[in-house]
């Protein structure tokens, strides 16, 4: 059982979910309606940790947790303003074998540090992101002048732990363009070229989004993230902190806590003010493909898996806080 502000709430996040189906139920046929009902059962429980996008549970509270609007406490260890697409696949059996030998290994350092191990769960979603963001800081607030933006991708799953947390796992370190990132400002994280693409046109009042990414690295790792869609697909919308006294205090809220896989001994709680989106990807209207070639046998297997099976892209944009604790 899922305990702390997980089961606080959850009948949050499946009120909402509720209130999406009934508002989608009146244009949808029902084959649509089985397909959208079944990934609204996958993702209510994990909607308020949502990696990079997805704080709905937290933003529908009336009130705010004091300790995850407070300013930092620990170092900060990265902060930017992102523009981010999110894709959520539920794993197939080979996809999901391979996240269980990257869960064990991650488990032999963190058990010699007595901290709780991972579980991984065939249920939980895998995940690939990009995200496009200027004034972007490494360890302390420190700047990547005299180039201050960057471009990113990062593969990760949801694990829950024996402590009855809930975390989102770095399967490998991201790829980025601002190289600083990854060496000078202390960051976890490949240099790779990133060339991206960026549409938003309005036609009669409907907004059509176009985005396109290819990413390589020295080491032979290849990435495509690709993203068409009208903004009358959306059918979900969240923000936050929903506080309006939170968000004029300039707080962020928090939004889940990341582990990677090169440091798996250190928690790094991620800290937000956002805005998101949700696509139904059984919507004919939504075109959203995915290429992943790495060079990590288990991080391609995962991604490569033909019974993956495809669930939601969400849409955000954030200002974003990652804390090292």
């Amino acid at each position: 059982m899922l305990t702390g502000k997980f089961g606080a709430h959850r009948m949050q996040s499946e009120k909402f979910y509720a209130i999406v189906l009934w508002n989608r139920s009146r244009t949808s046929n029902t084959k649509n309606m089985i397909n959208i009902t079944i990934a609204a059962r996958a993702i209510r429980a994990k909607v308020q940790v949502a990696l990079f996008g997805v704080a709905l549970a937290m933003s529908l509270s009336s009130g705010a947790n004091a300790q995850d609007t407070t300013p930092p406490t620990g170092t900060v260890f990265r902060s930017g303003l992102w523009k981010q697409w999110i894709y959520w696949a539920i794993p197939g059996p080979t996809a999901f074998a391979a996240v269980q030998r990257i869960v064990a290994e991650v488990n032999v350092s963190r058990s010699a540090a007595g901290l709780p191990l991972l579980i991984a769960d065939p249920t939980l979603e895998i995940v690939v992101s990009v995200f496009d963001e200027h004034n972007a800081r490494g360890n302390n607030g420190s700047s990547t002048y005299p180039t201050t933006s960057n471009q990113e991708v990062f593969l990760s799953t949801f694990v829950l732990d024996t402590a009855g947390g809930f975390e989102v796992l770095f399967l490998t370190d991201p790829l980025r363009s601002n190289a600083l990132l990854a060496t000078l400002k202390g960051v976890p994280g490949v240099p790779a070229t990133i060339e991206r693409k960026m549409e938003f046109n309005l036609d009669d009042g409907i907004e059509k989004v176009e985005t396109e990414w290819k990413i390589s690295s020295a080491l032979g790792d290849r990435i495509e993230f690709d993203a068409h869609y009208p903004s009358t697909s959306i059918f979900g919308r969240d923000y936050a902190p929903a506080s309006r006294v939170v968000y004029t205090n300039i707080n962020l809220q928090h939004v889940s806590d990341l582990i990677y896989r090169s440091a798996p001994t250190k928690t790094y709680p991620l800290f937000a003010h956002q805005d998101g989106s949700y696509l139904d990807l059984t919507d004919h209207a939504v075109h959203v493909k995915i290429r992943v070639k790495h060079h990590d046998t288990d991080v391609n297997a995962i991604f490569n898996d033909p019974a993956n099976l495809p669930e939601l892209l969400i849409a955000a944009d954030r200002d974003v806080r990652i804390e090292s604790r």
